[in-house]
């Protein structure tokens, strides 16, 4: 998303314990989501992970959030100390951000237990459109810490604060806020079903009468499916024209939801600066457009002031702010002195 947004909250996605086999079990590193201050998921956040283990290593590692806010950096392999050791997740940008956990190696030889819950599901969830609007698919096992998959386990699936008319499905029944099902772990027929209220909310995965064992969340948001998530640049970008003289075109911006579908009716504001090099939008620096049936909007054409130089012209909307339009006003050629032309033509 846009960079006028800062990054205003880290959350762990996986469990705040973890259960892994010393030496060469392949431990899954936890994954966190970073938000941002308008509540949309930051991209390309660096986010370092670090581990310690008593007498082995201790390492940092530095990972970059996906266009969902996500990361779950890789897996990496234990050592030989069995032990509880205290992992840490912290945002590279924004100093005091940090989520940690704690990863239990157990000695080799022992039973299975509950390791890890793998969602087979984005971690980050929108739901664009109120009333019967789902997720489909939402699966998962268990695994054991030798990381096998781990059968006769029931799995409860819990929708923490949902909005009101939130439910569970599954073949065609529905179940409130708490789901559990015998097997070896999230049946793939479940759905999350919305009702008529917008808001965000946590489903954990855990096992039956575990809540505080390992498990998994999924962040939730629902919204109307009118409301505005991206606005891009489609065309009038990087054009140069003379100063005091109009560009070629005008500046285009599109509007979409978080599926990505165009937005109709949405105002969008251009706003070029204020002072220096800049532009006029029919007599002003800033001009409204509303988009159309293919969420465009399309700006007056843009008439370059008297100041040379490179500037920005800042597509937003309410709640979103893009990427700007790149233009420069340059200095018109310098006439051609007849004068020389005709010594040179006598000569």
């Amino acid at each position: 998303m846009p960079t006028p947004y800062s990054v205003a909250g880290i959350q762990l996605l996986r469990s705040p314990v973890a259960r892994g086999q010393v030496n060469g079990t392949h431990f899954r590193f936890n994954g966190v989501l970073l938000t941002q201050t308008n509540g949309y998921p930051a991209a390309g956040e660096l986010v370092n992970y670090s581990q310690s283990y008593p007498n082995v290593y201790s390492s940092t590692t530095q990972y970059t959030t996906e266009v969902d806010g996500v990361t779950y950096g890789s897996w990496y392999t234990t050592g030989p100390t069995p032990g509880t050791y205290l992992m840490t997740i912290a945002s590279a940008s924004v100093p005091g951000q940090s989520v940690s956990w704690t990863a239990e190696l157990l000695a080799s030889g022992l039973p299975a237990v509950l390791g890890d819950i793998q969602i087979f599901a984005y971690d980050l969830q929108f739901l664009t459109g109120l009333t019967n609007s789902t997720i489909s698919g939402y699966y998962g096992t268990f695994v054991d810490q030798r990381d096998n998959a781990l059968g006769g386990l029931a799995v409860t699936l819990e929708m923490i604060n949902p909005p009101a008319g939130c439910v569970f499905q599954i073949n065609g029944q529905t179940i409130l806020h708490t789901l559990t099902q015998a097997g070896t772990g999230v049946p793939s027929n479940t759905q999350v079903v919305t009702g008529t209220v917008t808001g965000s909310f946590v489903i954990r995965a855990y096992e039956q009468g575990k809540p505080t064992g390992p498990r998994i969340n999924t962040y939730v948001t629902v919204e109307a499916g009118n409301v505005p998530y991206a606005i891009t640049k489609i065309s009038g970008d990087g054009q140069v024209a003379n100063v005091t003289v109009s560009f070629a075109n005008a500046l285009v911006a599109k509007v979409v939801n978080t599926e990505g579908t165009p937005l109709a009716g949405i105002t969008v504001t251009f706003t070029a600066p204020a002072s220096g090099a800049s532009c006029s939008l029919s007599g002003s620096n800033v001009a409204t457009a509303v988009t159309n049936a293919s969420g465009l909007a399309t700006s007056p054409v843009p008439l370059a002031n008297a100041t040379l130089g490179n500037y920005s012209v800042i597509p937003s909307c309410p709640g979103v702010v893009g990427v700007g339009f790149t233009l420069t006003n340059s200095a018109p050629a310098a006439p051609v002195d007849r004068n020389d032309c005709l010594t040179f033509c006598e000569a």
